[in-house]
């Protein structure tokens, strides 16, 4: 038994690795396009309640494809459903440089929410808990946080400096393009995932879920998530802006100072 488990351990931690790369590209740049609302809204004249909106649906069919894909994933397996939000998420992004229609830029949150949705580190978590022992789940889970996390900290800047350098409409399409790196690192995902659980037990989903909510860790994080769309994507798509207006106002206070 040893020795199958040491032969095992190297496949999950690739995939580990793998699924948290997956979490940073897919919530890095998904969270902080709205570094583009600037460049774009004033080469297109747009105001900034198009992003808005069309960020806004973005975080809600992110937020209702979780559920939904992590399901799937959870009978059928994490690889297809990865790939499939891989590639739609490519094609939001994709579209979103393509489209210069106020009403269909804003119909492309539904498509990059449900890509965003479906490829996110969750669905990576419903194939590693299967193989992985009980009381490493916690650290899996904290691992594919971290690298969101960390991803959202590091879109930003990255996005700027690719805005700066060769212009938001082919930026885009380094955004789309990126998405698909995911598809690769599906070969260390669908590995681990293929290994057989030691132990299976079939529940229906309100089974499932009032077990969940009687470990009080799980209600915390919960509740606690609850807020996270009020705060991060709400809070990046306004910080910009607003160091940017503050940035303005002080300029003009400089050149009024010299006259």
């Amino acid at each position: 038994m040893a020795e199958v488990q040491k032969k095992i351990e190297p496949a999950i931690l690739y995939a580990i690795i793998a699924g948290c790369v997956i979490s940073f590209v897919s919530f890095g740049f998904s969270a902080s396009f709205s570094v583009f609302l600037r460049p774009m809204s004033a080469d297109l004249g747009w105001g900034r309640e198009v992003f808005s909106l069309s960020l806004a649906i973005q975080a809600l069919m992110w937020g209702v494809t979780q559920p939904l894909a992590g399901a799937y994933a959870d009978k059928h397996g994490s690889t297809q459903v990865l790939a499939f939000g891989a590639v739609f998420a490519a094609l939001g992004f994709a579209l979103r440089g393509l489209l210069f229609d106020e009403t269909l830029f804003i119909l492309t949150g539904f498509i990059v929410g449900i890509g965003t949705g479906a490829c996110s580190f969750p669905v990576v978590i419903v194939a590693l808990g299967k193989v992985v022992e009980a009381k490493q789940r916690s650290f899996i889970l904290g691992l594919g946080t971290a690298a969101a996390s960390a991803g959202m900290f590091a879109g930003a800047p990255i996005a700027t400096t690719l805005i700066g350098t060769i212009g938001w409409g082919v930026a885009i399409f380094f955004v789309a393009a990126s998405f698909l790196i995911i598809l690769p690192l599906l070969i260390f995902v669908s590995r681990a995932s293929k290994k057989p659980s030691s132990f299976r037990e079939k529940l229906n989903t309100i089974q499932a879920i009032k077990i969940a909510f009687s470990d009080r860790s799980y209600t915390l994080l919960f509740f606690g998530f609850t807020h996270c769309p009020e705060v991060c994507p709400t809070t990046l798509s306004n910080l910009l802006n607003n160091i940017e207006s503050v940035s303005y106002t002080h300029l003009r206070a400089h050149e009024t100072s010299l006259h």
